[in-house]
């Protein structure tokens, strides 16, 4: 049985029972092109036995690494997702997660509230960091040309119009 997969027979026998989850295990492959989870995904959650099924509430945390889109310097932070899901026999695709005889298998869930937090444009500062800025670039000119005009738009001058 996976480290997300979790029997949940005794709750489904008693109406209104709860039951206290904390794991910590790695989610391969969890990120997106800017950003990437590193490290176990820890959860910490209440599972409690409703009418429709099983409802998952409590927070997610997860350390991702990324790069910063100004200074292209490596950031790292941590993300801390609230969830409150309903587990049920028929799920309802995007509303519900499945249950599957008397197993719910949390990995979905992990994967979708975690990705849905990750930054799309991580920055030195909007991961916790110190304002970047990037490294000023020093231009070289020929001895003959114009300091004052850029020589990226240089070629422009010698066009007639």
């Amino acid at each position: 049985m996976s480290d997300f997969r979790i029997d949940v027979a005794d709750l489904l026998r008693h109406p209104g029972a709860r039951r206290e989850l904390r794991r910590s295990a790695a989610v391969d492959g969890l990120g997106t092109p800017t950003a990437r989870v590193v490290g176990p995904v820890e959860l910490d959650l209440v599972l409690e036995r409703v009418s429709e099924g099983i409802v998952v509430r409590g927070t997610i945390r997860a350390r991702f690494e990324a790069e910063c889109g100004v200074c292209l310097g490596e950031v790292a932070a941590e993300v801390d997702v609230a969830v409150s899901e309903l587990y049920e026999d028929d799920a309802v695709e995007g509303d519900t997660y499945p249950l599957l005889g008397h197993v719910i298998d949390l990995e979905q869930l992990v994967r979708d509230a975690v990705l849905l937090e990750l930054p799309l444009a991580p920055t030195c500062a909007s991961t916790g960091g110190a304002a970047c800025t990037p490294e000023p670039v020093d231009y070289e000119f020929d001895d003959d040309a114009d300091a004052s005009v850029d020589p990226r738009w240089a070629v422009l001058s010698e066009l007639e119009l």
